[in-house]
């Protein structure tokens, strides 16, 4: 039997696919892994490439689109180990990290689910690590107050670009691009919601797994290569996928904290991201980036 049972979802997922496939196909041939690559309806020829590169693979297709969560759920009935990778193909697994993640599960038996740490293409730390947001956290990072707590109080409260990605990690959430989950975690949590919002499931999902007496963590000395957001910049552009990730984030607050929170939680980032935008004392870039999110906002206030 294998060790773990690796799921990648195909939707507009062309980009970087093979050089994904390349990266764990060792495990697939020497019996550690076994491979489902989901076709979700896919508009583009990413189901073929995949035929093509990893024939070892199980191929699966739902014949419609179902989403993160259903896609991966759809395959869910199909595995035989142990441990279940969620695996996104926009990511590149580095040489030993499947054996260390397996490793890590096996011997962090408190864990339910787990990242490696994450780098960009160009080198920059993804931070998969993630504390909820809250109130508290918005308000402290608008009045600057964060700014006044020791490195590693900051770190611990608002993780996220604040961890300095040492060791292992106990965390709120993981960012949903390389995760893996003990079986036994989903038996106690269930699989992913299909009912929350696109960007919010993994959250929701870690929440849920948290809530049932599993702990959340981040092995950050195993790498894995992601160049994030590939399908939905492919499927949506770079505007609607800002709008959607923040649309996700906020169904995750409000299934954790009520309707009520979530409102004044999105008012006051609201007003964090339009204080961003135009602040004399933040580069060019920075102000760049906080406008998009401003926007993405508006619109979300627009739809209400």
């Amino acid at each position: 039997m294998p060790d773990v049972s690796i799921t990648t979802v195909l939707y507009n997922s062309s980009t970087g696919l093979k050089e994904c496939l390349e990266s764990v196909r060792p495990w697939i041939q020497n019996g550690v892994a076994e491979y489902f690559i989901v076709n979700n309806a896919t508009p583009d020829d990413s189901f073929e490439i995949a035929k093509r590169c990893l024939p070892e693979a199980v191929f699966l297709e739902t014949g419609r689109n179902l989403g993160f969560a259903g896609g991966c759920n759809f395959a869910l009935k199909y595995l035989n180990a142990r441990y279940w990778l969620l695996l996104n193909p926009d990511t590149i697994v580095t040489k030993n990290c499947i054996a260390g993640l397996i490793k890590f599960m096996d011997d962090h038996l408190e864990v339910g689910i787990a990242s490696p740490n994450l780098i960009g293409l160009d080198g920059g730390l993804g931070c998969p690590g993630r504390s909820f947001p809250t109130l508290a956290r918005s308000f402290l990072e608008l009045t600057r107050l964060h700014l006044l707590l020791r490195n590693s109080w900051r770190e611990r409260y608002f993780m996220g670009s604040y961890s300095k990605s040492e060791g292992t990690q106990y965390v709120d959430w993981v960012v949903g691009a390389a995760i893996i989950v003990r079986q036994e975690a989903v038996a106690d949590a269930g699989p992913l919601s299909e009912e929350v919002k696109i960007f919010g499931e993994d959250s929701e999902w870690c929440w849920r797994i948290g809530k049932a007496g599993w702990k959340v963590a981040v092995c950050n000395d195993l790498l894995v290569i992601h160049n994030e957001g590939q399908s939905g910049k492919t499927t949506w552009g770079d505007t609607i996928r800002l709008k959607k990730m923040w649309e996700g984030i906020y169904d995750s607050s409000r299934l954790r904290r009520g309707a009520i929170y979530t409102f004044f939680l999105k008012l006051l980032n609201t007003v964090s991201f339009a204080m961003e935008s135009v602040h004399p004392g933040r580069s060019k870039e920075h102000r760049l980036a906080s406008g998009a999110i401003l926007n993405a906002h508006l619109k979300l206030w627009r739809n209400m």
